[in-house]
């Protein structure tokens, strides 16, 4: 049984974009930032990433 998810990892196209987005809900960059391939923000107890993804990256669900 799952209990807890500590950790969860976004793509994005547009990190600058995306790091403002998620700053304005009131995440706490923990590292990387607006011109940074990969961002962490603290999440109460828990983490969310972003990764940059290139324009041409197919995506599939």
């Amino acid at each position: 049984m799952i209990e807890g998810i500590s950790v969860v990892t976004l793509g994005t196209l547009e990190m600058r974009r995306t790091v403002r987005f998620y700053r304005a809900l009131g995440f706490e960059v923990l590292h990387g930032g607006e011109e940074s391939s990969f961002t962490s923000f603290r999440a109460g107890m828990s983490y969310l990433n972003l990764i940059a993804q290139p324009a041409e990256r197919r995506w599939s669900w």
